[in-house]
């Protein structure tokens, strides 16, 4: 895909019990893209930063519900709640202080962000198939 020049960090968020366990993957040939939306609603004026990463077709993607059944560390998915980071980083969510994620997203920060939309593009997309996820 062109311009995807970009490394993230992608924590893929799963249930295991009654703990939450974190899988981290690194992923390459992304496209890193920070928005600001402006809104006014009657005289109350906002502003919120929304970011969304093209990721490149991946031979280690896989839907949400194979990836749950299949091997969580060899392979990927993106959905709500997963965090990603842009650029390299070699920190595991663990659940306990100071790895929490919130800790983790908070340190990485403005960086970081938790996903709240997953669209895959592979199959609609002739040319620059890609998976597109956006959040706060």
């Amino acid at each position: 895909m062109r311009g995807a020049n970009d490394v993230i960090t992608l924590w893929n968020k799963t249930r295991e019990g009654k703990n939450d366990v974190w899988y981290r993957h690194i992923i390459r040939n992304c496209s890193w893209e920070q928005k600001t939306i402006r809104a006014v609603s009657g005289q109350t004026a906002s502003i919120a930063s929304t970011i969304g990463v093209l990721i490149s077709e991946n031979p280690l993607y896989k839907p949400a519900k194979a990836w749950a059944a299949g091997d969580k560390a060899a392979f990927f998915t993106l959905q709500n709640g997963d965090l990603i980071a842009r650029g390299e980083h070699g920190i595991e969510i663990t659940g306990v202080t100071p790895n929490t994620e919130s800790a983790i997203k908070a340190g990485l920060m403005p960086v970081a962000f938790t996903v709240r939309i997953v669209q895959d593009n592979t199959a609609t997309y002739k040319r620059g198939r890609h998976y597109y996820v956006e959040g706060v």
